[in-house]
C-alpha cells in the first residue's frame, strides 16, 4: 500500500506513461476522496448489515474536549457474531449535539442519536463509560 501522495512523485508518473501514456493520472485529493469515500461507504453498509444480525451488544464511550471546548463522543460497539466470535468496531467519533455543553442530558441525546443511527438503540445490554463526572 503506497500513500496518495505517490501520484506526485516524477518516477511514479515515468512508469504509468511507460505502461499507457494516454492515461491520465488523477491528483492526490481527488484519488484520495474518491478511494475515501467509497471505502468507508462499502464497509460502513457491511458493518450495518453485521449489526441488523446482532441481538445483544455492548457499547463503551469517551468524551474528550479540544482546545476550542469543543466537546467530542467517541461510541464503540462490541458484539458476538452469528459464528460467536468477538468483535469490536467504533461507531462515531463526532462533536456533542451543543459542543459544549458536557450535561448529561446532551451527552445522552448524542449518544441516543448515534445507536439510533446505527440501529441498535434496543440492543445495548451494557455501557461502560470514563470517569467523567456528567457520565454517572
Amino acid at each position: 500500500m503506497q500513500a496518495f501522495r505517490v501520484v506526485e512523485n516524477e518516477k511514479f508518473v515515468k512508469l504509468i506513461n511507460v505502461l499507457d501514456p494516454r492515461f491520465k493520472i488523477p491528483c492526490r485529493k481527488t484519488l484520495q476522496k474518491v478511494m475515501c469515500d467509497t471505502s468507508f461507504t462499502n464497509l460502513k453498509v457491511k458493518l450495518m448489515e453485521i449489526l441488523e444480525g446482532v441481538e445483544y451488544c455492548a457499547i463503551i464511550t469517551d468524551i474528550w474536549t479540544a482546545c476550542a471546548s469543543q466537546g467530542y463522543l467517541t461510541v464503540t460497539c462490541h458484539f458476538l457474531t452469528k459464528d460467536f466470535k468477538l468483535r469490536s468496531a467504533v461507531l462515531s467519533t463526532n462533536t456533542l449535539q451543543d459542543e459544549t455543553n458536557h450535561k448529561a442530558a446532551n451527552i445522552g441525546a448524542t449518544l441516543k442519536s448515534i445507536l439510533e443511527h446505527w440501529k441498535i438503540w434496543k440492543k445495548v445490554s451494557a455501557i461502560v463509560t470514563d470517569n467523567e463526572a456528567q457520565n454517572v
